[in-house]
């Protein structure tokens, strides 16, 4: 006897190849028919996950919305997944997976009194380990996806226990196929897939038209109405069911252990369309911090806690997060879109952010003469670290003369500071950008005041000859001057550079989200190197008088030496800021690139010595990574192994490394 289990869907997009509106027109055409077939046929079961679209039915037909409601009650209409959306699950960190959850699970919960027991992950590209931990602490006992796909990862099982970095395992299926079939020929998919398939007394199959909603059509329905017949007399039993009853009855069977994540698949996911992926990290991590501002701020008795505004901006992450805009595999108009909606949510962060920072710094008040600088910590630990602000002298200065500052922590005592380039160009001194170094107590506000005094002219630094060189205690570079590349990275003696640092070109084609070549370095061959300006160039592309060396110091001091480099390659510029800390060892990078280029590729080049094993953050861990020249995701770091030393690599845009011929 066989049982197969028919999962009638629809998988519908909120956002693809068409902008939300056609996607809430897509959900309420789909859902009137699957509402209507649930009423019209004893045996049809529908199942629909994805808490946004049932939202946009409530909203924009709450007829259809209440007789969803009856078919859930009668059983025949399955809430299926429970999450908000289905999200890119490799890219949002553990928090923000949590939030996914947290908001589908209580929509679901308020509006049909039920939680969700499967977790339906269909269309996502490819599943972070770190999921294991965070669906089983959210009451999951199953998981279902549809990829990476068999011609992506061919040696993974149809089921298996997934574990988790803790030790926690979930009942896992990578469904053989996707989640679709084509419209009026379910039932021929069907009766191959029962001739081709064996899994044992029970089978799965994913039905319904998908990728634009459609669902079952009555010609569908009908027909499997006929092939039930006409089976059962073999000893095969086709239910319409769900992936819980499933799951349910394969639970005994013993399956493998996996334990690790479930990739690669469209690797060109992980760094396409990179402004929503740094604007999606830059609102996920002003959410965190401003909540804990407001819950100091509450817990101080200053303001009522802001819990609807900081749950729409969460909504607004949360739509950011879905699995084809967050990995920019959409149109452009999409892409506007997702930026559009991370603006949206930091302008309510930005309002309630300020509202709990004058609350918790009403008690403040400054000397007379000095400027205060009032410096949050959101972490729940002590913060070492560079602060950088700017504010307004209380009058123009017209004398011939410059402001600088001291800067004093609460017990007067000076701390290291300097002066830095200010945003605005006036000629004149009134505006200041102070950069300084500070110890923040943690979860708390701390008062630093700048003291002005004056000087009769501005540092001048020295014209750099052949070299820089930096020191800060074991940490040495050197930075060549003549090609503006990072040429040297000693540690403790050690050598960790085979190489210098380059902006690579390599060739790209049409195919972004790398689907059929997903070792994304086999996408195309290198192309060269970004390489420094002319005087002549560099001239001519800041629209000076003056002649500017390519490479130079701007801002030297005790907290940092800043030193800018300006690049080009083909139609492209690049400007590099190398800021090297004095205060805490430590090199950062600022690459403002001007791209003009097609079917290309840019990556930096970062080749080392004696490399090691790979590691990147994930969600809630931090995982080995493949080092055979593909593309692999890591979230704000990755690790690697130089001979004695690691070497951490932090990033605050992309989610995309590779490791080939000895260069991360």
């Amino acid at each position: 006897m066989k049982k197969v289990y028919l999962i009638c869907n629809a998988h519908i997009d909120p956002m693809w190849l068409w902008e939300w509106e056609e996607g809430a027109a897509a959900a309420l055409s789909t859902f009137r028919s699957a509402v209507s077939f649930c009423e019209e046929y004893d045996a049809f079961v529908f199942n629909h996950n994805e808490a946004l679209l049932y939202k946009w039915i409530e909203e924009y037909e709450p007829s259809l919305f209440e007789r969803i409601r009856v078919q859930v009650k009668r059983g025949k209409w399955r809430i299926m997944g429970g999450w908000y959306l289905q999200p890119d699950c490799l890219m949002p960190s553990g928090e923000g997976f949590v939030r996914q959850i947290v908001e589908g699970q209580r929509y679901f919960q308020e509006k049909f009194g039920l939680a969700c027991r499967t977790a339906v992950n269909f269309d996502s590209f490819g599943h972070t380990r770190g999921l294991v931990q965070i669906l089983k602490k959210c009451g999951y006992e199953n998981y279902l996806v549809c990829r990476p796909t068999w011609h992506e990862l061919p040696d993974l099982p149809n089921e298996f226990d997934w574990e988790g970095f803790d030790g926690s395992k979930i009942r896992t299926r990578r469904h053989y196929e996707l989640y679709n079939s084509p419209l009026g020929h379910a039932a021929e998919k069907i009766e191959e897939r029962i001739r081709d398939i064996d899994e044992g007394g029970q089978l799965m199959i994913l039905w319904g038209v998908g990728n634009h909603g459609g669902g079952p059509s009555r010609k569908d329905i009908e027909d499997i109405a006929v092939l039930r017949e006409r089976l059962a007399p073999q000893g095969i039993e086709i239910i319409h069911s769900t992936p819980d009853e499933y799951f349910d009855a394969r639970k005994h069977n013993k399956v493998p252990t996996i334990s690790e994540s479930l990739t690669p698949c469209n690797t060109g996911c992980l760094s396409s369309m990179a402004l929503i992926k740094q604007k999606y990290r830059e609102l996920e991590n002003m959410i965190f911090s401003v909540e804990k501002m407001a819950s100091c701020a509450n817990a101080a008795g200053l303001l009522a806690y802001p819990a609807q505004e900081l749950r729409d901006a969460v909504l607004d992450m949360l739509f950011m997060q879905f699995h084809d805009i967050l990995p920019g595999s959409a149109i452009a108009p999409v892409e506007t879109a997702g930026l559009r909606m991370a603006d949206h949510a930091m302008e309510i962060l930005s309002r309630v952010r300020a509202r709990c920072f004058f609350a918790l710094s009403a008690g403040y008040r400054a000397e007379q003469g000095t400027y205060p600088v009032l410096v949050f910590n959101p972490h729940p630990y002590t913060r070492k670290g560079v602060v950088s602000c700017e504010f307004q002298l209380a009058d123009q200065n017209w004398e011939n003369n410059f402001t600088l500052m001291h800067v004093c922590d609460e017990d007067g005592k000076e701390v290291p500071s300097q002066i830095g380039k200010e945003y605005c160009n006036l000629n004149l001194d009134w505006r200041k950008r102070i950069v300084f170094d500070a110890e923040l107590p943690p979860m708390s506000m701390k008062l630093y005041s700048c003291k002005p005094y004056k000087v009769d002219q501005l540092p001048t630094y020295d014209k750099l000859g052949d070299q820089f060189v930096y020191q800060n205690g074991d940490l040495q570079a050197t930075l060549d001057v003549n090609s503006g590349r990072l040429a040297s990275i000693k540690k403790g003696g050690d050598e960790l550079l085979s190489k210098p640092l380059t902006l690579s070109v390599h060739e790209d084609t049409e195919d972004p989200w790398a689907m059929q070549h997903f070792q994304y370095e086999q996408l195309g061959k290198y192309l060269g190197d970004f390489r420094l300006m002319s005087v002549a160039e560099a001239k001519e592309y800041a629209h000076i008088k003056a002649e500017l060396p390519p490479v130079r110091i701007i801002e030297d001091g005790p907290v940092r030496t800043v030193v800018e480099a300006l690049y080009c390659w083909n139609h492209s510029y690049a400007v590099v800021h190398y800021i090297f800390g004095k205060a805490k060892p430590g090199i950062e990078f600022k690459i403002e690139v001007q791209w003009n280029e097609k079917d290309h590729a840019l990556k930096l080049h970062i080749p080392l010595q004696k490399i090691g094993t790979l590691k990147g953050e994930t969600a809630f861990g931090v995982q080995e990574l493949k080092s055979n020249g593909g593309e692999v995701d890591f979230q704000r770091y990755c690790t690697v192994q130089s001979g004695n030393h690691l070497i951490s690599l932090i990033n605050t845009g992309i989610y995309a490394a590779s490791i080939k011929d000895g260069v991360l």
